[in-house]
C-alpha cells in the first residue's frame, strides 16, 4: 500500500499490498534483532522462520495483561484529571490504555470464549465472557455467541449480518455510493451523538433487558457498585473522565473503525466463482507500517528520512495498533480459516500459518490505517447490479 519509491523521498506512497512479506524480511535484516518481537506485534507479520517468544502462551495470560493495562489507564487517568493543569496534556495516553484493554477483553477473551477456544472449558469460558461484557457493560455470551458465531461466520457479508447491518443501515456506508459520500459517512457517523447514543442505549439493553434474569442481576450489583464507588470516593468528575468517556465514546470509535475495514463487505459472488472462493474474497488482514528508507541515502536526507520513518511508526501506527487494530485484529481475515484454531494466543504466528494452508488466503494489505481504509472504501464504491444485470446504486436496508 504505502512505500518510499525509487527517488530520494520520504513521503511513503501507494505500493503493491503483496510485499509486505518483503517489507517484513527489510525490517530483520536492518533493524536490531532485539526490536523484532515489537515489530511483529505492530505489523501483525512474523519473518520468515519467527517463532513467538513464549510458544505455548497460557490462555490465562490473555486476562491478565489487559487487567493491568486497564488498571494503570484508569489510574492513570483520575490522576491527571485530579492533578489538572499541564497534565491533562497526558490524558491521550491513559485513554488510549483503557481503549487498548476494553477493546481486547471484548475481541480476544470475549470473541474466543464464545468460539469455545479461550480455556477448552465451556463453564469457564461463558463465566469469562459473562463477566468481563457485564464490567465493559457490552453483549453477553448468548447475544454475542447468537450474532457472530450462529451468523456472522457462516453467513458472512450477507443481509444478516449483524457488522454489516452496523455498518450499513446505522454508519450509512453503503455498497454503489461513491467513495467520497462513504468517507464523509464515516466520519460523520465516528463523531455523531446519535450514533454513540445508539449505542449506548444496545449496550444497556443488553446487560438489562435482553439477557438471562441472572446478567441482569450481575448488570445491576456492577453498577451498584461503581455508584456506590462515586458516591463514597467522590471522584464522580475523575471517574466519568478517567472511565466513562474512553469506555463509551473512544471504544464506540475504535469499534467503527474495525467494522468498516473488518472486510471487503461489498464483494459480491461472481458467476464464476465458487462459494467457498467468494468467502475468501471477503477475507483480508490488515498489516500496519511503512517501508524502510532506501539504502545509499546520507547526511540531512538520511536524517530526515529516518525521522519521518520513526515518528510514523511511534505516533501513527502504534496508536492504531493499540487502538483499533488490538489484539489479534491485524489477522482477523485468517481467523475466518479456522475459528475454533487453538494457536490464538499467538494469532499473529499462529493465524499466519493458516493463511499458508492450501485452499487460499486472506488478502494481505499493507500500510497505513489510511491506506487500508482506502482500500476497502474502493471496494465499496464499486456498481452494484440487479439480478438483470444493470447497474445501479445501493439500497436503503440491506
Amino acid at each position: 500500500m504505502e512505500q518510499i519509491p525509487a527517488s530520494a523521498s520520504c513521503t511513503p506512497t501507494k505500493s503493491n499490498p503483496s510485499e509486505v512479506a518483503a517489507v517484513r524480511a527489510e525490517w530483520k535484516e536492518r533493524l536490531p534483532n532485539w526490536l523484532q518481537p515489537l515489530l511483529t506485534w505492530l505489523m501483525g507479520f512474523p519473518y520468515s522462520g519467527q517463532e513467538p517468544i513464549f510458544p505455548d502462551k497460557p490462555w490465562w495470560i490473555s486476562v491478565v495483561i489487559p487487567t493491568f493495562v486497564l488498571t494503570s489507564g484508569v489510574t492513570m487517568a483520575m490522576a491527571i484529571v485530579n492533578h489538572g493543569g499541564i497534565a491533562w496534556a497526558a490524558i491521550p495516553i491513559a485513554w488510549l490504555l483503557i481503549v487498548n484493554a476494553a477493546r481486547t477483553f471484548q475481541v480476544h477473551v470475549c470473541h474466543q470464549g464464545i468460539h469455545g477456544n479461550f480455556s477448552g472449558n465451556q463453564t469457564v469460558d461463558r463465566a469469562a465472557v459473562e463477566v468481563v461484557s457485564t464490567v465493559l457493560m457490552v453483549q453477553g455470551y448468548d447475544e454475542y455467541h447468537d450474532g457472530h458465531d450462529d451468523i456472522h461466520h457462516p453467513k458472512l457479508a450477507s443481509d444478516e449480518d449483524p457488522d454489516l447491518k452496523f455498518t450499513v443501515n446505522v454508519m450509512k456506508i453503503k455498497p454503489g455510493n461513491p467513495e467520497s459520500v462513504n468517507k464523509r459517512k464515516f466520519l460523520l457517523s465516528i463523531v455523531s451523538p446519535r450514533i454513540h447514543a445508539l449505542l449506548i442505549i444496545s449496550r444497556l439493553k443488553s446487560n438489562f433487558v435482553s439477557c438471562p434474569i441472572y446478567r441482569r442481576l450481575m448488570s445491576i450489583a456492577w453498577l451498584a457498585v461503581f455508584i456506590t464507588g462515586i458516591v463514597v470516593s467522590g471522584k464522580w468528575v475523575e471517574l466519568l473522565y478517567g472511565c466513562l468517556v474512553p469506555v463509551t465514546v473512544l471504544y464506540h470509535a475504535s469499534a467503527m473503525c474495525q467494522f468498516v475495514t473488518e472486510h471487503f463487505w461489498a464483494n459480491k459472488r461472481q458467476s464464476d466463482q465458487s462459494g467457498g472462493g467468494h468467502y475468501l474474497s471477503l477475507l483480508l488482514n490488515r498489516h500496519l507500517g511503512d517501508p524502510l528508507p532506501e539504502k545509499g541515502i546520507a547526511g540531512a536526507k538520511w536524517l530526515q528520512c529516518w525521522v519521518i520513518w520513526w515518528a510514523r511508526l511511534l505516533f501513527y501506527h502504534m496508536p492504531v495498533r493499540m487502538g483499533i487494530l488490538v489484539a489479534d485484529l491485524p489477522v482477523h481475515g485468517s481467523h475466518h480459516l479456522d475459528p475454533h484454531d487453538k494457536g490464538w494466543t499467538n494469532a499473529i504466528y499462529s493465524h499466519h500459518n493458516l493463511a499458508k494452508r492450501p485452499g487460499g488466503h486472506p488478502v494481505e494489505v499493507f500500510g497505513s490505517f489510511g491506506a487500508i481504509f482506502d482500500r476497502v472504501m474502493a471496494s465499496f464504491a464499486q456498481p452494484v447490479q440487479e439480478e438483470n444485470g444493470t447497474e445501479v446504486a445501493a439500497s436503503t436496508s440491506l
